[in-house]
Parts: structure tokens; C-alpha cells; sequence
């Protein structure tokens, strides 16, 4: 966890910009996808995985529609 939270301050900066908590929750939130995509990302070129966003999406969907 330390590691992660280190990577989220190093390349999305220390503080947050939003002045209420709500605010601040989702602004956390992001960065906190913001660097799960870009480390899944990072990896699938380094280990020459292809990843379909499109075809994990639309099966996303489906699931949560049939919920």
C-alpha cells in the first residue's frame, strides 16, 4: 500500500485541488484509476498481454444489467 500511495503522490502530486469532501472523495477516487489503468497498462506492454477495454466493458455491462 505504501508503494501505491507513494506512485499516486509522485505522478498526480501531493494535494488534492477540491475544496469540499465529497469533492476531495471523488478526486481521490480518480487518481486512485488513474494510476490502476496506468500500471495494468505499463504491465500488459511489458508482458506483451493484449487487453480488450472494449470487450471487458460490454461484459460489464451485461453483468450488471442482469443484476
Amino acid at each position: 500500500m505504501e508503494t501505491a500511495f507513494g506512485m499516486i503522490k509522485k505522478n498526480y502530486r501531493n494535494n488534492l485541488r477540491t475544496k469540499s469532501a465529497d469533492s476531495q472523495i471523488n478526486e481521490l477516487y480518480i487518481k486512485c484509476l488513474c494510476h490502476n489503468l496506468s500500471v495494468l497498462i505499463q504491465e500488459s506492454f511489458e508482458l506483451k498481454i493484449e487487453i480488450n477495454f472494449k470487450k471487458c466493458c460490454e461484459n460489464y455491462v451485461a453483468q450488471a444489467d442482469s443484476l
